[in-house]
């Protein structure tokens, strides 16, 4: 391959896999110190990745309501081609692997266009790049799948940086941290993105819980919250006894990093949230019911990140929804509590 002086990163979306892609950049600028790195990402989730000291470049696809609408075809459809256009890459790694990701490597007329091999591609991907990566099994996590794309250029690296995969140093002298982390607070995080609500817990148990941690383990408890969740998190709080810690606001994903960084631990389901804990390497709880925690859960294994789930016949499911999950109504209380109380100990 050609000397590397320029690199497109393509994880267009969701939040919680374009934080997974986070260790894949740092790699990417440790080898690459003085590559012009880009990254090609929806709107929805570039606030994580904006003011990244790894990244030149940010090219948002600013995704209207609906997408194929004539309005959105002809305004940000081309925009966003041109921006694509504009840094003549060398190189483009496609993490996404799906039919919208190809059509953005092939566009970015990117000489050296590396993606994944099926299956671990779909919607024919394979065709909009020059070179495919076969993965040595389907049955990999997130991240280790991202960093395996590496090898393609050169890294072989199997484990994660050793430098922070969010500096959170840098994240506070830019932002304004707008509230004060009190001492021993437990973080839930009852929510999910509303295409993945099938993976919450129920909210009478996340109010058991919360009253379990204060009034057992003294702990203070925190319901945090995004866009659209406060009703959730205020019917918690009315059902539990102990009333927990909500935030007047909706946390910013940069906010959310800054309270994550201070959490003496973090529970909530499969989302971006507890992705986000996991490359902080803060001690968490995961509730997972339909998907595969191997593939979806946190990485790499260690003692403070503990999954909790019920194996049933049915899981892990690869069901987009589901009206009755009963994988996540077997997690019960007790067994999230004496996690909990393992992890605190």
């Amino acid at each position: 391959m050609t000397e590397i002086k320029k690199i497109l990163i393509i994880r267009l979306s969701a939040v919680g896999d374009v934080i997974n892609t986070l260790p894949a950049l740092r790699l990417l600028r440790k080898h690459y110190p003085n590559a012009h790195i880009g990254w090609a990402v929806e709107e929805r989730a570039r606030e994580i990745l904006a003011g990244d000291l790894d990244i030149n470049e940010l090219i948002v696809f600013r995704r209207t309501r609906h997408a194929l609408s004539p309005g959105n075809i002809f305004s940000a459809v081309p925009a966003f081609i041109k921006a694509l256009r504009h840094t003549d890459y060398d190189l483009a790694l496609d993490f996404q692997g799906n039919l919208k990701s190809g059509l953005v490597s092939y566009l970015s007329r990117a000489k050296q266009r590396i993606g994944f091999a099926p299956p671990a591609s779909k919607e024919y991907n394979y065709l909009f790049n020059n070179q495919t990566v076969p993965l040595p099994e389907q049955r990999i996590n997130r991240i280790q799948k991202n960093l395996y794309l590496l090898r393609a250029i050169g890294i072989y690296e199997t484990g994660l940086p050793k430098e922070p995969i969010i500096n959170i140093e840098n994240l506070i002298r830019v932002n304004s941290c707008p509230f004060v982390v009190p001492d021993r607070v437990v973080v839930l995080h009852p929510g999910t993105s509303a295409f993945g609500a099938y993976k919450r817990w129920s909210s009478d148990r996340y109010a058991q819980l919360a009253d379990r941690l204060i009034n057992e383990l003294k702990c203070q408890v925190l319901l945090s919250w995004g866009p659209g969740e406060k009703e959730l998190v205020d019917g918690i709080a009315a059902m539990a006894k102990n009333k927990p810690i909500i935030l007047d606001y909706s946390l910013t994903l940069k906010q959310l990093a800054m309270l994550l960084s201070k959490a003496t631990l973090f529970i909530g389901s499969d989302s971006a949230p507890l992705h986000l804990a996991n490359i902080l390497r803060r001690p968490l709880i995961g509730l997972y019911g339909p998907k595969d925690p191997v593939v979806y859960g946190p990485w790499p294994a260690r003692a403070d990140a503990i999954i909790v789930r019920k194996e049933l016949d049915c899981s892990p499911c690869t069901k987009r929804s589901c009206d009755a999950p009963k994988c996540m109504d077997a997690i019960i209380v007790d067994d999230v509590f004496a996690t909990a109380n393992e992890i605190l100990s």
